[in-house]
């Protein structure tokens, strides 16, 4: 990612209460990027979800795996 685009997409998510600058203390320079407590429980929601869907497809998953692990013992 360059330089501008990071810079972007953190002003973006400031804007919108998830994320917050914090100075670094040891470089006047540098910032350091933080989650809000608002974002990480949305980060918190997202990952269950995402846990969730996994779960449902556990029987795919596991095959998808299985077969994975053929494919690289072929190489």
């Amino acid at each position: 990612m360059h330089h501008n685009s990071a810079v972007q997409l953190v002003d973006r998510m400031c804007s919108s209460g998830l994320a917050e600058r914090i100075p670094a203390e040891d470089d006047k320079r540098s910032v350091l990027i933080g989650l809000t407590a608002n974002s990480e429980r949305m980060l918190e929601s997202l990952a269950k979800v995402h846990v969730e869907a996994m779960l449902a497809h556990e029987p795919l998953l596991a095959e998808s795996l299985s077969r994975l692990r053929q494919v690289t013992e072929l190489a």
